[in-house]
């Protein structure tokens, strides 16, 4: 199966609501392109809407090490932003 095959069934499987078949098949992208930016981002978007920030600032922060291409630009201003979220929510300001 090609990366863009393995990409299809993932969202397919995602729609489905199965995750764990879904990272599986971004797991797979990834380890046959350790820079495949696409799967990290959508592990980070799943994890994400799952409330597991720690492990989605861990795959975005993957995401951002990327290439960047012309269809991952548009999403740079989102990425840096969720970042900022995801360390306040880490790590909240002390109480005085």
């Amino acid at each position: 199966m090609t990366i863009t095959d393995l990409m299809k069934l993932a969202d397919s499987y995602m729609k489905e609501g199965r995750l764990d078949m879904a990272m599986e098949l971004w797991n797979k992208c990834i380890q046959t392109n350790s820079e495949y930016g696409p799967a990290f981002w959508n592990i980070y978007s799943a994890l994400k809407s799952k409330g597991n920030i720690g492990q989605a600032k861990d795959a975005l922060m993957k995401w951002m090490n990327c290439p960047l291409t012309p269809n991952t630009l548009d999403f740079v201003a989102r990425a840096r932003q969720d970042l900022d979220l995801f360390n306040k929510q880490m790590n909240p300001p002390e109480a005085k």
